[in-house]
C-alpha cells in the first residue's frame, strides 16, 4: 500500500478488477494499463483520474502504481457525456479512515519514497 504517493500526471497505473459478464462471457480478474491523467475533486471527495479501463464490476478494485503499490480504490467511470476513458479512483489516503484501518508505528516501520511501508495492522 502506499498511503501519501508521489502522484503526478503522466504516471503509469495498473487496474484490476473484475467487470461484468458481457455477451456470455465472463470477465473476471482482468487487468488494464493507463496513466494518471488527472486529479478532481467532487463533492469534497478528491479522485485520481485515469484513462485505463474501467467497467462496471471494476469497482472496489485496486489502482497500482508501477512499483506495485496501491495508490487508490477504483469507484467511478464517466458514461453517457460523449467521453470514453476517463475512470476514478479515490486516492487510499482518503479511503483509509472510511475503512476503519489503523497503522500502528514500531521501530520496524521503514519510510520509502512512497510513504509509510506498513508493518502492523490493528
Amino acid at each position: 500500500m502506499c498511503i501519501t504517493p508521489k502522484r503526478q500526471v503522466g504516471a503509469e497505473v495498473i487496474i484490476i478488477g473484475n467487470p461484468s459478464e458481457v455477451a456470455g462471457i465472463k470477465l473476471t480478474n482482468s487487468v488494464s494499463k493507463g496513466i494518471i491523467s488527472g486529479f478532481r475533486s467532487n463533492e469534497e471527495q478528491e479522485m485520481i483520474q485515469t484513462d485505463a479501463s474501467i467497467n462496471p464490476g471494476n469497482s472496489g478494485g485496486p489502482m497500482i502504481d508501477k512499483t506495485g503499490h496501491v495508490i487508490g480504490i477504483v469507484n467511478a467511470k464517466i458514461i453517457n457525456y460523449g467521453i470514453e476513458g476517463i475512470g476514478f479512483a479515490i486516492p487510499l489516503f482518503e479511503a483509509i479512515p472510511s475503512l476503519g484501518i489503523k497503522f500502528i508505528s514500531d521501530r520496524n516501520t521503514k519510510v520509502d519514497d512512497c510513504g509509510i511501508t506498513v508493518t502492523s495492522l490493528n
